[in-house]
């Protein structure tokens, strides 16, 4: 795999943001193409697509799932009204929808084979858990079931005869409702936000279809359905794509802070390095340097581990790595901060370091360098 860096100007850094700024829009067909380099960006790009792939296979499962919940709604709709004519699609892979669908067509098949009461239907519709609201010609709401009193905190004799529009915080709901009836469309749905009687404000979905009788148009039926745990779930999404987007700029940043490259000539650059030196941040170093190296056209790079702590047998082979990589782009390496306890360990190691020059101080490293000559 190649761990090089890319330069700033990588293409694909403006393709991964761009691609992060559609994520977080909703925007769930957003794709990147990688290089084919398979190195970090590629990688990044790669995840990304999963988790556009992942976010729009759960979204289409949302769509499909509010298809089938409004095919439903317009079927209780027609059995509501004895209408027992129409039927929902049942599907094979057993689901709590296929057997809501399965139950409501075999319900409509037995109450179209029997005489049924009035007052038994009246029981299938209080038994919804979807809030059902019956308006009038006019506009008026004619009667609703429990669930409606139930979710808008009203009484039945507070709703009745009032406008429907009572229910709505906009306008534009209520003539969208009574578009319905207007126009006799089977079913209307649309995402607005509804009122309980203390002032609660929730998001709803409602769907509106023309209610029937005999061949005359006797008002609409609307479902209503509190969506506020799918929003908040939307929400929080979008905050977890924003945040681990932030988090991956602060990386990048810490990163670039903690190995810097200091040149103090046109064939000499330094990297002081401070703070433990783990695997992560070893490759941080390697990368940085070279990429430093490439960019200055530098003939000796000065490591300086004055400031770690704790040189041990993965410090000590980290360097030595990258003595060797800056070595095959024509570079020198000068290891200083040599301490005492450092050499002590260094030759308890046995490491080879006949490939690098070093120096016990910072200083040191850079008198000798530039009284060389360079």
């Amino acid at each position: 795999m190649n761990s090089q860096a890319a330069p700033p100007d990588d293409p694909r850094i403006a393709a991964i943001l761009a691609m992060l700024s559609q994520l977080r829009a909703g925007d769930w067909s957003a794709r990147a193409a990688g290089s084919g380099h398979d190195d970090r960006l590629d990688q990044v790009i790669e995840q990304l697509n999963r988790l556009a792939e992942d976010l729009a296979a759960q979204h289409a499962r949302w769509a499909e799932n509010e298809r089938r919940f409004e095919e439903l709604l317009d079927v209780i709709s027609s059995i509501a009204v004895l209408d027992f004519t129409k039927k929902a699609s049942v599907g094979d892979e057993g689901s709590v929808m296929d057997a809501i669908a399965f139950g409501l067509n075999e319900l409509g098949h037995e109450l179209a084979m029997s005489t049924v009461s009035r007052a038994h239907v009246d029981n299938i519709i209080e038994s919804m858990r979807d809030a059902l609201v019956v308006v009038d010609e006019q506009g008026s709401i004619k009667t609703v079931n429990r669930a409606a009193l139930q979710l808008f905190g009203y009484k039945k004799q507070a709703l009745v005869a009032q406008p429907v529009a009572l229910l709505f915080t906009d306008a534009q709901a209520t003539r969208q409702v009574l578009k319905a009836m207007i126009s006799q469309a089977d079913a209307s749905t649309l995402e607005t936000s509804c009122r309980t009687a203390g002032g609660h404000v929730f998001p709803a979905s409602v769907s509106a279809s023309a209610l029937h009788a005999v061949g005359d148009m006797q008002g609409i039926v609307c479902t209503i359905r509190d969506i506020s745990e799918r929003k908040e779930a939307e929400e929080a999404l979008r905050r977890s794509i924003a945040q681990e987007e932030t988090i991956r700029a602060q990386a990048a940043i810490l990163a670039e802070l903690s190995t810097p490259l200091i040149p103090i000539s046109d064939q000499v650059v330094v990297m002081p390095l401070i703070g433990t030196l783990d695997s992560q941040r070893a490759q941080q170093v390697l990368e940085s340097l070279l990429q430093g190296i490439a960019a200055t056209r530098a003939e000796i790079a000065i490591l300086d581990i004055t400031g770690v702590p704790i040189v041990d047998t993965q410090v000590a082979n980290a360097l030595i790595q990258a003595a060797k990589a800056v070595k095959l782009l024509g570079a020198q390496v000068i290891l200083t901060g040599i301490r005492p306890e450092v050499a002590q360990t260094l030759v308890g190691l046995d490491i080879d370091l006949r490939d690098v020059l070093t120096h016990s101080t910072l200083q040191s490293g850079i008198a000798a360098v530039l009284g060389s000559g360079r």
